[in-house]
């Protein structure tokens, strides 16, 4: 048997030759030596296996498992998790890159407070972007230093739809894993859902780890042959539904039920959005309407009516909307987001007035519409609609022409950035044309407790 070690690194691997030396540089780099690495090949055809067994030749620490066919992310991952020992269990992706100390960080916060789950600061890099290692960290991820630890029936019921559904931003503890079987699904797509959810509502004791700084650095893949950009929202009900039949499993399905809720109907139609198959696509809402959203327990769940109006109304347009109205192209959690923080809204309207300043909305996509509809019901509208989409550039949306930026950076006074997720690669390439534009990221602002000024840059 192997010794147990504070932390067990799995990666996947499937021809990851072209950016597995960064990776493994990170990986020798590390702060701690207390980690031992387990890489699973899911049959690579390119030279990935030989960089591997070099690695693990020149590193102890490294593991080389391999596939005798491609068996996919889940199983592989899978088998790095039932082929090592330690402590906590952290599942990375070969191709992005992380901080030094990353290890070191996480370990110290997991000791500190004996924790089920410990969360980290993450941000999304594209080769025309390097990876940066400073940064002022987002509000809704500083409020998540209030309380020391916490669970996340602790949290606003938007908690989760500021976390990202992967595996990378956080570490698990190994008796969290054995004690609920908490394991990937073998599923085409969507199978981190499962471990990723459940580990948090099933985690007593969440911490963040105790840095501001950017500890990992995902990489932004535009190749559109990806499996990640054609996925079957059908496998986002199957996630889903197992995570609910654990959650009553284990006595816990009442406390978080909303939580679960407000998750579901962020992820299902997201799903049923990038769903490239028209006829798949119609198949899983009818699915939807007439009977997975029931087994989700919705709406004849007595708890459903603890779920936010704005949210339920949106669950009624997704039960009851014919599909060729297509209601999930336009974001229904964000809708439903930016119908409970109308004040919130308005209250920008009234800044950018009082300040004599234009407001440009960066962002021609999902999002757009619940934040341009609250506003219209205020009586308010945006002056600019941005986006470096050449394709969406032209187009008039909401009767406002979508410009590139541009073509208003000396114009703008405030620009609005949709998507948290893009947030600070757009923000560097706003302040490098005109610092004195004023940015605000309105997935945080909406999120967090925090007034208006405190979140403008």
């Amino acid at each position: 048997m192997n010794k147990m070690v504070k932390i067990a690194v799995i990666v996947p691997v499937y021809n990851g030759g072209r950016f597995l030396p960064e990776f493994l540089s990170c990986l020798e780099r590390q702060t701690i030596k207390d980690f031992e690495v387990y890489f699973t090949d899911d049959a690579s055809t390119d030279h990935t296996a030989v960089l591997l067994q070099e690695a693990v030749r020149e590193n102890s620490a490294f593991h080389y498992i391999r596939n005798d066919k491609r068996c996919g992310a889940a199983f592989s991952r899978n088998r790095g998790i039932e082929s090592s020992r330690s402590e906590y269990v952290l599942c990375l992706d070969a191709d992005d890159l992380i901080a030094d100390d990353l290890l070191e960080q996480l370990a110290e916060a997991a000791d500190l407070f004996h924790a089920d789950l410990v969360m980290l600061e993450r941000e999304n890099f594209t080769e025309a972007g390097p990876a940066v290692r400073e940064k002022n960290f987002l509000l809704d991820d500083r409020e998540l230093y209030e309380r020391e630890t916490f669970r996340v029936t602790d949290q606003p019921v938007t908690f989760l739809l500021r976390c990202q559904n992967a595996t990378y931003d956080k570490m698990v503890s190994r008796s969290l894993l054995d004690r609920y079987r908490i394991r990937f699904q073998d599923l085409p797509s969507s199978n981190d859902v499962f471990y990723a959810l459940f580990s948090f509502f099933s985690a007593e004791c969440i911490v963040h780890t105790q840095t501001s700084d950017t500890l990992y650095y995902r990489r932004v893949h535009s190749e559109p042959d990806r499996i990640s950009n054609d996925r079957d929202p059908m496998c986002a009900f199957k996630a889903l539904y197992a995570v609910k039949e654990a959650l009553q499993q284990y006595h816990m399905w009442e406390e978080n039920c909303v939580h679960f809720w407000i998750f579901a109907l962020d992820s299902l139609e997201k799903q049923l959005f990038v769903c490239k198959k028209p006829d798949r696509q119609r198949e899983v809402y009818h699915y939807l309407q007439t009977e997975g959203l029931q087994l989700l327990g919705i709406p004849d769940d007595v708890n459903f009516l603890r779920l936010p109006e704005c949210c339920r109304k949106q669950f009624e347009r997704l039960r009851t909307v014919p599909y060729e109205e297509k209601c999930f192209c336009d974001s229904m959690s964000f809708h439903a987001v930016c119908e409970c923080r109308q004040q919130k809204i308005a209250d920008i309207f009234t800044y950018a007035e009082h300040a004599g300043l234009t407001i440009g909305f960066w962002g021609a996509g999902r999002m757009t519409a619940g934040f341009v509809t609250t506003a219209e019901q205020l009586g308010k509208k945006i002056d600019y609609l941005i986006d470096n989409n050449k394709e969406k550039q032209g187009k008039v949306l909401f009767g406002t022409e979508v410009v590139p930026f541009h073509a208003v950076s000396d114009k703008a006074g405030l620009v609005i950035i949709s998507n948290k997720e893009y947030y600070y690669e757009i923000f560097r390439q706003i302040k490098e044309m005109n610092q004195n534009i004023g940015v605000l990221c309105l997935q945080e602002y909406l999120y967090c407790g925090s007034g208006l000024e405190v979140c403008i840059r």
